[in-house]
């Protein structure tokens, strides 16, 4: 019943891409509208290093969320840009890395993500072991550019992301080792690590 309605916001999204009145605005809330109902749908600790479609960032690699087609196809259609969602989107107001902001304000956002969500979170470290039957997720900033990437521990202990948009997905038994790729050009440094908790409400 509840995949049903995911597929309903799919299809509600791809009739509104089809009309040109304010469309983006109509697929940015359904889309936020298909987040809250697939967060509490696939609620399981991440297990699998699949393909992931280009659209999904890091951010949503480590909330375990993916992005439907549609999604790519309206964003195509509407603007050269696309709808993957940063950081602060969801709840409050998107993290923009070129207006002088702050760790402060990129976990701010982050919160308010994660609040919005109906997830839980709580201070961990990297080697520590589950105590709330969540999953780990490290952060990780770069000072300079004021840019964000995000970690997360899988069921089977190894570490995963993905770099911005690219498909690829990297796998480590550390996640300290999976920030730095020289060809990306980025100085990340170790933040924080936070076991996450989705609850299924449906």
């Amino acid at each position: 019943m509840h995949k049903l309605q995911l597929l309903f916001l799919e299809l509600q999204m791809l009739l509104n891409c089809c009309n040109n009145k304010n469309i983006e605005e109509k697929i940015g809330n359904l889309y936020l509208k298909y987040i809250k109902l697939y967060i509490n749908i696939y609620n399981d600790i991440p297990e699998s290093y699949q393909k992931w479609h280009s659209i999904n960032n890091c951010y949503f690699y480590v909330l375990n969320i993916k992005t439907p087609k549609v999604i790519n196809y309206c964003s195509n259609k509407i603007t050269d840009d696309n709808f993957a969602i940063d950081v602060g989107s969801i709840g409050s107001k998107p993290f923009i890395e070129e207006d002088n902001t702050s760790l402060e304000t990129f976990l701010e956002c982050l919160y308010a993500d994660l609040k919005y969500l109906n997830i839980n979170y709580y201070d961990s470290t990297i080697n520590s072991e589950l105590n709330y039957d969540g999953y780990k997720i490290a952060i990780f900033y770069d000072y300079t550019n004021n840019l964000y990437h995000f970690v997360r521990q899988n069921k089977d202990g190894l570490w995963s992301c993905k770099h911005g948009l690219q498909d690829n997905i990297y796998i480590s038994d550390n996640p300290l080792s999976l920030i730095n790729f020289p060809d990306f050009g980025y100085n990340y440094e170790y933040v924080k690590t936070l076991e996450i908790v989705k609850h299924k409400q449906l």
